[in-house]
């Protein structure tokens, strides 16, 4: 009964989650200015707690940054290097919190965690719905529906079928067959959204479910380390079922920055 009702749970703050998504993005532009205004800062508050680091800077530039992102005119080339950086930033970040016995970013290099991670996350979830220009919410919306099938699939089907760990090391629950059943409903519902939209064909939005499915899944593990070297369960209680924003986000923030570059480069060439 309490597994029943520990899923119910899950699900239900997840269709919310998923719906205040959904209904800013339906809404325009500003309306997720506002939403990832307050979901952003409570994230890096929730970060900087398990960093143990004061890092007040950080509430300004992100503040300053997505209003400039919201409000200003756009160099795409050059944004397009940026998320590259970022990108770099996602693999170094993931080799040390994965690989690193040490953890040289969680216990002396806090401030890249926060700038070259969170931040940048953030703001690139932001961009995903003007990738090509024009505001188009069902770029947002399909990159949530996809993520919250994935998640939602992997961890039912790792419960009830999974035997093969994944990455026992950092999470000892993740298991490669939640990872391709994640994967499998992923591209399910990723052809289904190419008939709900017009902005990508059924390959381009299932090339975008493969992509989030594997950011998706590295970044859960990142944000398990983080939790690990915090010695922490979950980095807030805000969500119930779910934990704080940077639990619910952990698989959101790392995918975003390699499914905004793919978005930058389909523009680019179509």
């Amino acid at each position: 009964m309490n597994v029943r009702n520990e899923t119910l749970k899950r699900a239900l703050t997840g269709l919310i989650y998923i719906g205040c998504f959904v209904s800013a993005a339906l809404t325009n532009v500003y309306f997720l200015y506002g939403l990832f205004l307050v979901l952003g800062c409570i994230c890096l508050y929730e970060v900087n707690r398990l960093l143990h680091f004061n890092n007040i800077i950080s509430y300004f530039i992100y503040i300053v940054l997505l209003s400039i992102i919201t409000f200003v005119p756009i160099n795409f080339t050059l944004l397009f290097f940026i998320v590259l950086f970022t990108i770099l930033m996602n693999f170094i970040l993931m080799a040390d919190l994965l690989f690193s016995k040490n953890s040289t970013f969680f216990r002396k290099k806090k401030h890249l965690v926060t700038l070259f991670y969170i931040i940048p996350s953030f703001l690139f979830i932001q961009l995903i719905p003007i990738s090509f220009n024009d505001y188009e919410p069902w770029l947002l919306i399909g990159f949530f529906l996809i993520l919250w099938v994935n998640d939602s699939f992997a961890y039912l089907v790792g419960k009830h079928l999974g035997k093969n760990k994944l990455f026992e090391r950092i999470s000892p629950k993740k298991t490669i067959e939640g990872f391709v059943g994640g994967f499998v409903f992923a591209l399910l519902i990723s052809y289904f959204i190419a008939h709900w939209s017009d902005n990508l064909n059924e390959y381009e939005w299932m090339l975008m479910a493969l992509i989030i499915s594997i950011s998706g899944s590295i970044g859960d593990l990142v944000q398990s380390r983080f939790k690990r070297l915090a010695q922490v369960k979950d980095s807030g209680n805000i969500i119930p079922g779910h934990g704080g924003i940077f639990d619910r986000m952990d698989s959101t923030l790392f995918s975003s920055s390699f499914v905004f570059a793919y978005l930058l480069v389909i523009n680019h060439v179509s």
